[in-house]
C-alpha cells in the first residue's frame, strides 16, 4: 500500500481510534461518484456504510471504509476537488461510529454492534470475528461463563448434531484488561480447526435446491462454494459470543433470557412455560424442559438422520426482568427489532411473539391484558402481548417463538441444476445437522441479548 498524505479528518480518526480500512482503488472522472465506489466494492451503502475516499501521493487512491448511519447522505462523500479528484468528506459530517465490518454485511445494534469479519468455513484459515461493542461500558467479564455459554452452540456435542469437531476457544484480542471491559472494542477469534473443503468439489458449478448458492450468485455474481461463505452456520459463532458477553452484563441487571426448544417436526410441546422447569433445559441434547418430550425428540431426529432426511422445529424464548420502557415507538419496534435478529439467523423462517398468529383467530374481549397492581407496580393480569404494548416493554415477560425449516442439505440424491441451466443429480457430502433446532437455542437467546442490551443503552438517552 503506498504511503498516504493523510488530511487532518484522518488524523482525528486515528486519535480518536475509529477504525477503518483503505483499500486501493482506481478513481477516474467515470466513478467518482460515492455509490459506485461503494457499488464497486460490494459494500450496502442503504444504511450502515459511509465510504469515503483518502487522496494518496502521486496517483494512489485509496477507500476509507468507514462504518456511519443512514442520516448522512452517501453521496456527500463525492465531493470533487479542483483537481477533479475525490476529497474525504468533512469530519464534523460524520456521525458517532459503532463499529467496523469489512465484507459486506451489516452489524447488529446501535449503540452496541456487533460486526463480524471471517473467512469462509473450509478455507485454511484462523476463523476471525471481531466484535466492536461493549463501547463505552465497564464490566467485570468472567471467560469460563463466557466459554460455557459458546460451548452450548458447538458442532458435535452430541449424536443429534453434525459430526463435525470444533473446540470453538474464544481467543480475546483486545478491550479486555484483568478480566474488565475497557470501554472499547473487544476483539474476539475463534479458529477453524475441522475445515473440508474438498466435500464442496460438486457445487462449484452447481446450486443446491433450498440453499443460497444461486442467490449469493444472482447477487454477486460469484460465490466461495466452500461451506456456503456467509450462509454458513458457522458464521452464527460470531453471535454467541457477543451474545455471551451481553448476557453478562443484563444478568447484573436482573434480566434473565432462556430460550429451549419447543418442537421437532410434528412434535410439539403444548404446555405453557410457566409450568415448564426452565432450569433444566440443558439436562439433555435436544434442549427441551420437558424430558418425556425431549426422548421423543430425539428419536425423531435420529430417524430422520437414518434416512437421510433432516427436521424443523420451533425454539421459544422467555425474558423476565425487563423493566417497563424499552424499545421504540414506531419503526424500532422492540419486537420488531428481535424479529430482525431472529430472523437473521440461519434457517429462521418465522417469528411470533406472545399468542402471535392466535390473535387473528380472536376477539379483542378475549385478549385484553387487564392491569393489575403487582408488589407495588403497575402489571398485566394476563400477558398474550409477549410483553411489549406499543413497540415498548411493559415490564412483564417477553416470549416469542421462532420457526426453523428442516436443512436443506439432504444425505441422499437430490436433482437440480447447473449455472448452466442443465439438469445435475448431486449427491451431498459433508457434515450437516439433522435438525438444526438444539444447536439454535443459544444462538436465540444471544440475538436477543443482543437487541436487550441496544435498548437498555438507549433508553439511557430518552430521559436527560
Amino acid at each position: 500500500m503506498k504511503k498516504l498524505t493523510k488530511t487532518n479528518a484522518a488524523r482525528l480518526l486515528d486519535q480518536a481510534h475509529v477504525p477503518y480500512e483503505l483499500i486501493p482503488y482506481e478513481v477516474d472522472e467515470s466513478n467518482l461518484a460515492a455509490d459506485h465506489v461503494a457499488h464497486e466494492l460490494g459494500e450496502d451503502i442503504r444504511c450502515v456504510f459511509k465510504t469515503l475516499v483518502l487522496r494518496g501521493e502521486r496517483s494512489g487512491h485509496f477507500v476509507c471504509v468507514v462504518p456511519g448511519c443512514d442520516e448522512v447522505d452517501l453521496k456527500k462523500a463525492a465531493r470533487v476537488s479542483g483537481n477533479k479528484k475525490v476529497d474525504l468528506i468533512a469530519m464534523k459530517e460524520l456521525l458517532p461510529v459503532t463499529g467496523y465490518i469489512r465484507g459486506g454485511c451489516s452489524p447488529i445494534g446501535m449503540k452496541k454492534a456487533f460486526p463480524t469479519f471471517f473467512h469462509t468455513t473450509c478455507m485454511d484459515f484462523p476463523f476471525i470475528y471481531v466484535s466492536a461493542g461493549m463501547r463505552g461500558l465497564q464490566l467485570k467479564i468472567e471467560p469460563a461463563r463466557l466459554q460455557r455459554f459458546v460451548d452450548r452452540r458447538r458442532p458435535g456435542q452430541s449424536s443429534l448434531t453434525t459430526s463435525r469437531r470444533e473446540a470453538d476457544r474464544v481467543e480475546i484480542l483486545s478491550g479486555i484488561y484483568e478480566g474488565r471491559t475497557l470501554g472499547t472494542p473487544v476483539g474476539f477469534m475463534v479458529r477453524n480447526e475441522g475445515q473440508q473443503p474438498a466435500d464442496y468439489g460438486q457445487l462449484v458449478h452447481s446450486y443446491r435446491p433450498s440453499h443460497a448458492d444461486f442467490t449469493y450468485d444472482a447477487k454477486y455474481g460469484l460465490r466461495d462454494p466452500r461451506g456456503g461463505g456467509r450462509a454458513s452456520a458457522r458464521e452464527t459463532l460470531a453471535r454467541v459470543v457477543a451474545g455471551g458477553l451481553a448476557m453478562q452484563l443484563l444478568r447484573r441487571m436482573g434480566v434473565a433470557v432462556t430460550a429451549f426448544t419447543s418442537q421437532v417436526g410434528p412434535l410439539q410441546l403444548d404446555v405453557d412455560y410457566h409450568d415448564l422447569d426452565l432450569s433444566t433445559v440443558d439436562n439433555n441434547p435436544v434442549r427441551c424442559p420437558d424430558a418425556e418430550m425431549a426422548k421423543r425428540m430425539a428419536d425423531a431426529i435420529e430417524n430422520a438422520r437414518a434416512q437421510g432426511d433432516t427436521l424443523g422445529g420451533c425454539v421459544t424464548c422467555v425474558v423476565s426482568g425487563v423493566p417497563a420502557g424499552w424499545g421504540q415507538p414506531v419503526f424500532g419496534k422492540l419486537h420488531a427489532q428481535l424479529g430482525s435478529a431472529m430472523l437473521g439467523i440461519n434457517a429462521a423462517k418465522s417469528f411470533e411473539i406472545g399468542l402471535g398468529k392466535v390473535f387473528a383467530s380472536r376477539r379483542g374481549s378475549e385478549v385484553l391484558d387487564h392491569f393489575v397492581m403487582k408488589n407495588g407496580r403497575m402489571g398485566t393480569v394476563t400477558n398474550h402481548s409477549g410483553g411489549i404494548q406499543g413497540g415498548i416493554s411493559n415490564g412483564e415477560d417477553i416470549y416469542f417463538h421462532v420457526g426453523f425449516k428442516p436443512v436443506a442439505t439432504l444425505m441422499r440424491e437430490i436433482d437440480s441444476l447447473d449455472d448452466s441451466g442443465n439438469p445435475v443429480t448431486l449427491l451431498p457430502r459433508g457434515r450437516h445437522d439433522p435438525c438444526v433446532v438444539p444447536r439454535a437455542v443459544p444462538i436465540v437467546e444471544a440475538m436477543a441479548a443482543i437487541v436487550l442490551l441496544d435498548n437498555y443503552l438507549l433508553n439511557k438517552t430518552t430521559h436527560l
